[in-house]
Parts: structure tokens; C-alpha cells; sequence
């Protein structure tokens, strides 16, 4: 089980509930967002923990846009934004370094 995609989920369902009163098609898509975000915490796979939280955090951010598009209040564009964000910087392909320690730039003298 993935906790931090567990989290975002259930507060990705939160605000689809609250996004509902507003514009009822966005919250039900947060909701589905926020139940496949659960279905990818406790998935299996092998590709689920390195690409699970980063398409979800893709589809939240193409949401936001099209949220921005049709003039939803502020408030739900914006925390869409942040759990887009957050979905994204959860996956280890995004968070992970990218070389070994010790191989990165540096300076070129030899420690003391």
C-alpha cells in the first residue's frame, strides 16, 4: 500500500464531494480521480507505484485546465491544481535523483 496516494485520494474525494454542490460534473470526476488514486495505493503492479501517481497527477492537471475553462469557483480550480501537483511529485519517476550520490556536477578538486 502506497500511503501518500492513499491521502491524496481520500482528499481528492473530499473535494469532489464539495466540488458537487458547485459544479457537479467536476466533483464527480475529482470523485473518480480520488477512487483510482485508492485502487492505485493498493494496487500490486509493477508499474503502479512508479506511474500510478503520475498519471493521475497528469489527468487532475487536465481537469484543472478544463476547470479554469469553464469558470468554476476559485477555490476548486486552485485545490485541483495542488492535488494535480501533489499526485505528480508523489511518484518516485518524478522525486527520484537521477544519478548515483557522488556522480553529480561538482567541483573537480580532490577532497582533503
Amino acid at each position: 500500500m502506497k500511503p501518500v496516494l492513499a491521502v491524496l485520494g481520500i482528499g481528492t474525494i473530499v473535494l469532489g464531494f464539495f466540488g458537487i454542490t458547485h459544479i457537479a460534473w467536476i466533483g464527480w470526476l475529482l470523485i473518480v480521480v480520488g477512487v483510482l488514486a485508492l485502487v492505485a495505493s493498493a494496487s500490486r503492479q509493477p508499474g503502479a507505484n512508479e506511474y500510478g501517481g503520475l498519471a493521475l497527477g497528469v489527468g487532475t492537471l487536465i481537469l484543472w485546465i478544463v476547470a479554469l475553462a469553464f469558470s468554476a469557483p476559485s477555490w476548486l480550480v486552485w485545490l485541483t491544481f495542488l492535488f494535480g501537483v501533489a499526485y505528480v511529485l508523489s511518484s518516485p519517476v518524478v522525486s527520484r535523483g537521477a544519478l548515483p550520490p557522488g556522480r553529480g556536477p561538482g567541483s573537480s578538486l580532490p577532497p582533503r
